[in-house]
């Protein structure tokens, strides 16, 4: 970075330079047009699989909030099966909107972790940053989307517990974008990463929720269950640091 360049400057000219890149490639602007909700994250995420040769039969959603990801994954492989979860009802309804064209679609209103059951869930006026987990105090002074509602109580499964039993078609991709609660929806999945090809996991620098697992740990977590790290697909900065990632995994070969 220069020296003369504030770090916030950085990462205006970074989202700028990604904006540009999106929208100078036919894929994007073809994505812009036709995907509602639109996500140059979600675009960037499924151009990076893409430029990795995956292609996917049924994909896995585990924090689709009103369907960015979905979406974005349908426009390119719009044969799949999409099995979302999102549990704030009023995301899951915009969710069931934007999937309504899609027949293999289906809509789960739950979180997910390791129990059945219950949980409280913290809600956030900036809907992408709600999470099982409540941000830190340290979080809620310097960032605007750290402000949290008051917690609401939702529905809590496990995803062996939904899909055992079920065919899926494979290639299988789960993605997971849960806020800090990663480890516990990757320990409630056992039988479901089993036949699971690849994985996509949005991974932290900063410990910006309680109890939040780092990208070491979770890095960690899952190489000791033979999966191992194929490259970075997407970043976030934040003052000029980088302070998340999202991953993509496959099972070691």
């Amino acid at each position: 970075m220069s020296p003369h360049k504030s770090p916030a400057a950085a990462d205006l000219v970074e989202r700028m330079a990604r904006l540009a890149q999106l929208l100078t490639s036919t894929a994007g602007l073809r994505a812009v047009c036709r995907s509602r909700p639109f996500s140059v994250a979600a675009f960037r995420l499924i151009d990076g699989l893409s430029a990795e040769g995956l292609r996917f039969a049924t994909l896995i959603d585990v924090g689709a909030n009103v369907g960015q990801f979905s979406v974005a994954a349908l426009a390119r492989w719009p044969a799949a099966k999409v099995i979302a979860f999102e549990p704030l009802p009023a995301a899951a309804n915009q969710l069931r909107e934007a999937l309504a064209g899609f027949h293999m679609a289906e809509v789960h209103v739950a979180a997910v972790g390791n129990e059945d059951g219950v949980t409280a869930f913290h809600p956030h006026p900036y809907t992408l940053s709600s999470s099982a987990l409540p941000v830190t105090t340290e979080a809620k002074a310097r960032y605007r989307w750290a402000e949290e509602d008051e917690p609401i109580e939702v529905p809590l499964c496990r995803l062996d517990t939904v899909l055992d039993g079920r065919h899926l078609d494979r290639p299988i991709l789960l993605k997971l974008d849960v806020q800090g609660f990663e480890l516990e929806v990757l320990a409630g999945a056992t039988n479901t990463l089993e036949r699971t090809d690849a994985l996509v996991v949005e991974q932290s620098f900063d410990r910006q929720y309680e109890g939040q697992p780092l990208f070491t740990e979770a890095n960690h977590f899952l190489g000791a269950r033979g999966w191992h790290l194929v490259r970075p697909l997407d970043w976030r900065r934040q003052s000029g640091r980088v302070v998340e990632i999202d991953c993509l995994y496959q099972p070691e070969s």
